[in-house]
């Protein structure tokens, strides 16, 4: 009689695995099959690349600057660019950007925000939800390659969509309801 408990127990958690590491697994599949391809996608935006120094980084910045694309951000010391938007369809979208820095001060990933320029709380049609197929398109068009998938967040999260392409990887999820959270990361960047 016990045995067979163990037995049943055993045959439930081999189940749970099971399905955990099917669930996991898409996101894990692709990221090999990318890594395995040996393709580097470095290029972010702007001319700003995974590799380049803090101070290339600070150059390219103090220069889209001075033309008037990149400000200060109000966003911790982030960068602040706008997408402006071509009609009364499409609203301006405000980017804001700060690299993160490996140990030698070389760019190994991007963290990003994006909110829609004129979002306020009781405005409905400029939330972060509303902004999400945008971005996610926006983003197929600069970058190509596969399409997002979703992975599921913990019980209390919204999901995260993914891409991985060679070895960029972008992931977006909702900060809150006024902003998408961004992190661009070079999967073969020793951290």
């Amino acid at each position: 009689m016990r045995r067979r408990i163990s037995a049943k127990i055993l045959l439930a958690l081999g189940v749970l695995v099971t399905v955990y590491s099917c669930h996991q697994s898409d996101y894990a599949k692709l990221e090999k099959a990318e890594l395995a391809k040996g393709v580097k996608y470095d290029s972010l935006f702007h001319g700003i690349q995974f590799g380049q120094s803090k101070k290339v980084f600070y150059d390219i910045c103090w220069e889209k600057n001075r033309q008037g694309l990149f400000t200060a951000g109000n966003l911790k010391n982030y960068v602040n660019y706008t997408l402006n938007g071509d009609s009364s369809q499409i609203k301006d979208i405000e980017m804001f950007f700060y690299p993160e820095f490996d140990s030698e001060e070389t760019i190994i990933g991007m963290d990003l925000e994006y909110k829609y320029k004129a979002w306020a709380p009781w405005n409905e049609d400029l939330t972060s939800a509303k902004l999400l197929p945008i971005l996610k398109d926006t983003l197929m068009n600069w970058y190509g390659g596969n399409q997002f998938m979703q992975i599921e967040g913990d019980e209390s999260s919204d999901p995260i969509w993914v891409k991985v392409d060679g070895n960029r990887r972008i992931a977006i999820k909702a900060k809150d309801e006024e902003r998408l959270q961004v992190k661009m990361v070079d999967l073969t960047a020793d951290k």
